[in-house]
C-alpha cells in the first residue's frame, strides 16, 4: 500500500490476470460501489464523489488496465483491452477485496455495465460527464 491520493482511502495493487496488476483506491465501509474512470482519466476523476460515497459504502476506484498506475499488458491483440477483459479485471479485483457483488458507476470507457453478469452487479449507473456530478444516490 502507498500514500493515498484520496483522503481516507488506502491504495492497493491487486493481480487480476497474468502480468496485470491493477491499482485501486479503497475507502469507507458498507455495500461495495466500484467507480470506473473514462479515457484518458484515472481513478482520481472520482475523488470528490468517492469521498462522499465512502460515508455509507465501501468505495473501490481502480485504474483500468493500461491507465494510470495499473499495468500495461505486454501482449497485443484485440482482446487485451476489450471491454469484456476489463470487466473481468474488475470482477477479479472486487473478489480479491472480498466482494462478489457490487454496484457499478462508470464514465466513458468505464461504462462497462453491459458486459457484467446480473449476478455480479447490484446496480449500475452511467455517467456521461463527471465534472457536474456532485453526488450519486
Amino acid at each position: 500500500m502507498t500514500t493515498p491520493a484520496i483522503p481516507g482511502f488506502t491504495e492497493h495493487r491487486v493481480s487480476v490476470d497474468n502480468g496485470v496488476t491493477l491499482k485501486a483506491a479503497v475507502g469507507g465501509s458498507g455495500t461495495p460501489v466500484v467507480l470506473l474512470h473514462g479515457f484518458p482519466q484515472t481513478h482520481l476523476m472520482w475523488r470528490h464523489v468517492a469521498a462522499d460515497l465512502a460515508a455509507d459504502h465501501t468505495v473501490i476506484c481502480p485504474d483500468l488496465r493500461g491507465y494510470g498506475s495499473s499495468d500495461k499488458p505486454v501482449e497485443s491483440g484485440p482482446d487485451v483491452y476489450s471491454k469484456r477483459t476489463m470487466a473481468r479485471d474488475v470482477v477479479r479485483l472486487a473478489a480479491a477485496l472480498g466482494h462478489d457483488r457490487f454496484t457499478l458507476a462508470g464514465h466513458d470507457r468505464g461504462a462497462l455495465g453491459r458486459v457484467f453478469s446480473r449476478d455480479q452487479l447490484a446496480g449500475f449507473a452511467l455517467v456521461s460527464r463527471a465534472d457536474p456530478v456532485d453526488r450519486l444516490v
